[in-house]
């Protein structure tokens, strides 16, 4: 009996060192892809996109969509039309402020020696016309998805681009990285 209590005593005590540890790694260590209810909906989500593109279109929306002429009241006299044209051309347009090139070359060229060959290269170009576009930033998973990328050469990009300070790498919900906005400010949509 006395055997029995020492060994399950030292189980005890090695299985209670074991959690513990366990607990310590689960507040130390980060894993920003695990998954969440957003992943789970992924699924239905691209179904129904799928489901939306393939839907077949009514004669209906044909015939709306070749509608392209809108339609005068019976009541405006013919020779009012084109005046009423030229009235709408002479609004001032807005100024529209030109905003700096993106230093795409410049980025390239700062770029480690073993980066600038042509095929790293083309990879971050791809990255960094990416996530030009996206100032909100832009998932791990989905600049896999859409540079054509392997998961490890894409880390290794994005944190080289983290380290030289042209990217920030923010955890939400997953890795989520964008351009330096304070270095490149995003683009104004166009008036």
């Amino acid at each position: 009996m006395r055997e029995i209590n020492d060994s399950l005593t030292e189980f005890n005590l090695s299985f209670g060192g074991f959690l513990q540890g366990l607990q310590l790694n689960a507040v130390c260590v980060e894993f920003p892809e695990a998954p969440n209810e957003e992943s789970f909906r992924l699924p239905e989500y691209e179904a129904e996109v799928a489901k939306v593109d393939t839907a077949p279109v009514s004669s209906e929306a044909l015939a709306v969509e070749e509608a392209t002429e809108p339609t005068v009241p019976m009541d405006v006299d013919a020779s009012e039309k084109p005046l009423a044209k030229k009235q709408e051309k002479a609004a001032p347009k807005p100024v529209v402020k030109k905003v700096a090139a993106f230093p795409l070359k410049k980025i390239l060229d700062s770029l480690p020696d073993r980066y600038r060959e042509q095929n790293h290269r083309k990879n971050i170009e791809a990255i960094l016309k990416l996530l030009r576009k996206s100032p909100d930033g832009v998932y791990l998973q989905d600049i896999m998805k859409f540079t054509d990328t392997p998961k490890n050469w894409c880390n290794i990009y994005l944190n080289m681009l983290c380290n030289q300070k042209h990217l920030e790498k923010i955890s939400r919900k997953g890795l989520l990285y964008r351009l330096d906005l304070v270095k490149y400010p995003p683009l104004k949509p166009a008036k």
